[in-house]
């Protein structure tokens, strides 16, 4: 039977939305592995640094080659101010996530980033005066319980300030919010304004603000397995935020983000995986069922938030 053309549009959009969700899945799934691999001869701000400045210079070339309509620029006002804003929380975010990991092994910090997208919903609400659905309000209860539980052998030395764990929680928390913060401000800027304007921008602040508290010599100190996973947080960069920012015109929020949700998943396994080529590299979790029920928890709770009707907008962004 043939579809209406409207329906194979549909049909289309879909698909498309579900294919660019699933590269920023495996990218930002495998993305705290990798930071915590180049952690420790790195620090968190200078290697969020080079990222930026990687993909400043790689979004230049692809506007100048392109002629994209002008630069970032020559916007109104009140969209340079979002688009500001956004830069501003993508930044912070990127920072404070990876300062975070000096302080907690990856899988941890990708289980609490699943609280960023409880967080822009809440705050969304709170702007806009509209209160979460049910599905959202009950998704959002899981992810709170299941990160608990996920966290229950260290919520002694989180709420004694032990080993660092406490600073590291504060910090990844912090980051959350300032990514809610961008996210929303994302959502209210015109559809008109081109992805890669916008990403430009959050690279030209990135490299400009990061530049002074940066130090490059520290690429001296890495070995051949933690400059492959440099080049790759580089290319990451680039790739994830452009898929995830396009799946955002063909889909909406809370399909995308049931998506994302997954991608606590590919951070477990890459923590095993890369600990077993080599060992020290990074501290897998030692699992409990504990946490392999905390972890059900978070990714039933994203997923229960993600798919539920919307009672907010449907734009946003994502670390």
């Amino acid at each position: 039977m043939n579809l209406p053309p409207s329906t194979h549009r549909a049909h289309s959009r879909h698909l498309e939305g579900f294919a660019l969700s699933l590269v920023p899945v495996v990218l930002w799934g495998i993305l705290p592995v990798a930071i915590a691999g180049v952690i420790d001869p790195m620090d968190g701000v200078t290697l969020t640094w080079l990222r930026f400045l990687v993909a400043l210079v790689a979004q230049s070339a692809v506007l100048a080659l392109t002629g994209t309509a002008g630069w970032p620029w020559h916007h109104p006002p009140a969209s340079l101010r979002l688009m500001l804003i956004v830069a501003v929380g993508i930044v912070a975010n990127f920072s404070l996530f990876s300062v975070s990991l000096q302080y907690l092994p990856a899988s941890t910090g990708a289980t609490l980033s699943q609280l960023q997208p409880i967080m822009m919903l809440v705050l969304a609400a709170m702007l806009t005066g509209q209160p979460l659905r049910r599905g959202q309000a009950l998704g959002a209860v899981a992810i709170v319980a299941g990160t608990t539980l996920f966290m229950h052998d260290r919520l002694l030395d989180i709420v004694q300030w032990h080993a660092g764990t406490g600073v590291g929680v504060a910090l990844c928390l912090a980051g959350g919010l300032v990514w809610a913060i961008g996210g929303v401000a994302q959502m209210r800027i015109p559809r008109s304004i081109g992805i890669g304007h916008i990403m430009w921008t959050v690279y030209a602040l990135g490299s400009v603000v990061l530049a002074p508290f940066a130090s490059p010599a520290q690429v001296l100190r890495l070995d051949s397995l933690q400059w492959a996973l440099l080049a790759f947080l580089c290319l990451n960069t680039i790739l994830a935020y452009s898929a995830f920012a396009l799946a955002l015109r063909r889909w909406d929020l809370p399909r995308v983000s049931a998506v994302l949700a997954t991608g606590v998943v590919f951070t477990y396994g890459t923590e095993w995986l890369l600990h077993a080529v080599r060992p020290g590299l990074v501290t897998p979790e030692a699992w409990t069922w504990f946490k392999i029920a905390g972890s059900l928890l978070v990714i039933g709770g994203s997923l229960s938030t993600a798919l539920a009707q919307p009672a907010v907008g449907t734009q946003g962004t994502e670390s």
